[in-house]
């Protein structure tokens, strides 16, 4: 189920394990493209009610690709770094994959 609250998106997940509630940064992207440059395409979703299950999906590709990008990364072979330096080699790794999230399923 989707909630949409002051902009943000909330996604509710309902499971065996419970109720998980989280923002939904990718399905408001992409929510926010469909209505700039694919109006028609957002339209026919709304009229098929689809929407929802479509930011969904996107949201849980999205989410599911960045840990693959992530996990195939490996570090970087100096035996001592520091922990500043992990994070932020581990920071940059993300950011790489959320731009390459962005380009496979946000922007197209």
């Amino acid at each position: 189920m989707i909630m949409f609250e002051n902009d943000i998106i909330k996604l509710i997940e309902i499971s065996e394990d419970g109720v998980c509630e989280k923002d939904g940064k990718y399905a408001l992207m992409r929510l926010n493209f469909l209505q700039n440059f694919k109006e028609d395409e957002l339209s026919q979703m709304i009229k098929d009610d689809i929407i929802t299950k479509h930011l969904l999906e996107i949201e849980l590709k999205a989410e599911n690709r960045i840990e693959e990008i992530v996990s195939y990364q490996t570090l970087p072979k100096e035996k001592m770094i520091s922990e500043a330096h992990l994070e932020d080699y581990l920071d940059e790794i993300r950011m790489f994959a959320e731009k390459q999230v962005e380009e496979e399923l946000i922007f197209n």
